[in-house]
């Protein structure tokens, strides 16, 4: 299956053609519908004042909240996004193995179908219920041990 998108004047786009910013709106809707938060991620240095963000960090990171009352708990997805065959810049693939080795999830996202994949691989689970419950041990004792 080939995920295209369609251009202001109706001309369908093949995945080869695809922008960065399509994929990025595939990706953020289908997450937005499944509760994810999307905060975009932007380094802007001012010399001799300040700087805010990390050089080498991605685009985005998604927030998910989880209910589990009294506390809370979030799950952070990182995701740099590229139009299919895009490459990195200087800097991004050291952020992204110092942040995995924190724990972190770092994605590199080019093509909408292939993130739909992983995705389901990873998180499935927020999404079947209580089915989902215990399965996260981080949850197991806020929610009485069910």
């Amino acid at each position: 299956m080939r995920i295209s998108a369609v251009t202001k004047s109706g001309r369908k786009l093949s995945a080869g053609e695809l922008l960065e910013r399509q994929v990025t709106q595939q990706v953020r809707d289908f997450l937005a519908f499944r509760g994810w938060r999307p905060v975009r991620m932007q380094r802007m240095v001012l010399p001799g004042s300040f700087q805010t963000g990390e050089a080498g960090m991605p685009d985005y990171v998604f927030l998910h909240y989880l209910d589990c009352q009294p506390a809370c708990a979030c799950l952070a997805l990182w995701i740099e996004f590229k139009r299919p065959g895009g490459k990195l810049r200087d800097g991004q693939p050291e952020w992204h193995a110092r942040e995995r080795l924190r724990g972190g999830i770092v994605w590199v996202v080019d093509s909408f179908e292939w993130f739909e994949q992983l995705y389901d691989r990873h998180f499935s689970w927020l999404h079947t219920g209580e089915t989902a419950v215990g399965q996260l041990d981080l949850l197991a004792g806020l929610r009485g041990g069910r």
